[in-house]
């Protein structure tokens, strides 16, 4: 599995596979075992793309000239 060139959308659609495959009790020890590794890999890509995500998110607030100025995501601001 390649789980760099994976968008963020695919990598949770096949975390929700593998958790399903997981959680049916069908697999075999070896076969969940996989699917478990393969699970913890696309959770960490998730889990990295959202923390990305985070870093970069800015709120555009109104300064005191009536400008929009870009704040931190999870700064106070008054509305």
């Amino acid at each position: 599995m390649d789980e760099k060139n994976i968008t963020f959308e695919e990598a949770m659609e096949r975390l929700d596979g593998a958790v399903r495959a997981l959680e049916s009790g069908s697999l075999g020890l070896d076969a969940a075992m996989k699917t478990y590794e393969e699970a913890v890999g696309l959770l960490r890509l998730c889990h990295s793309t959202l923390e990305s995500a985070e870093r970069r998110v800015n709120v555009l607030i109104e300064g005191a000239d009536g400008e929009l100025i870009p704040a931190p995501f999870d700064a106070p601001h008054e509305t």
